[in-house]
């Protein structure tokens, strides 16, 4: 498109060359670099219990993941919103506990069994917990 636009044609003759729409051809005609042309990154649309976000945020840490039962309460503090929309408020709140979730901690007995099991009966996920627990323990 450039290269026509260098030898002279018209945004006419150009949408007709290139079977383009004209928005487009004019969108491309007026970017200077190809940065113009690519959107935005992409925000996180806004939510109208953003303002109870913390209020959500604690009664999820305290393990209430009933969306019914949130939405009463968020109806009886006066917020006018769907169950819908709680529910995929919740499920933010959840794949982003998912995403900062610390690996688990093996019990005492789980590991007692681990260190006193035959090497070679040992599987390999029992292998590397150990190996961590050795390396953590080393560095204390």
């Amino acid at each position: 498109m450039h290269a026509l636009m260098d030898k002279g044609a018209g945004i006419g003759f150009i949408v007709a060359e290139l079977r383009l729409d004209p928005k487009t051809v004019r969108k491309l005609m007026n970017a200077t670099t190809p940065d113009e042309l690519i959107g935005r990154k992409p925000t996180v649309r806004q939510s109208s219990l953003d303002g109870h976000a913390h209020y959500l945020a604690a009664r999820w840490a305290e393990s209430c993941r009933s969306t019914s039962r949130l939405h009463q309460e968020l109806a009886y503090r006066g917020v006018k919103v769907s169950e819908c929309t709680v529910r995929r408020f919740l499920l933010r709140l959840k794949e982003e506990a998912e995403s900062t979730a610390t690996p688990l901690v093996p019990k005492i007995r789980e590991v007692t069994t681990m260190i006193l099991r035959h090497p070679d009966g040992v599987p390999e996920a029992d292998r590397v917990v150990l190996k961590e627990l050795r390396a953590r323990f080393a560095a204390t």
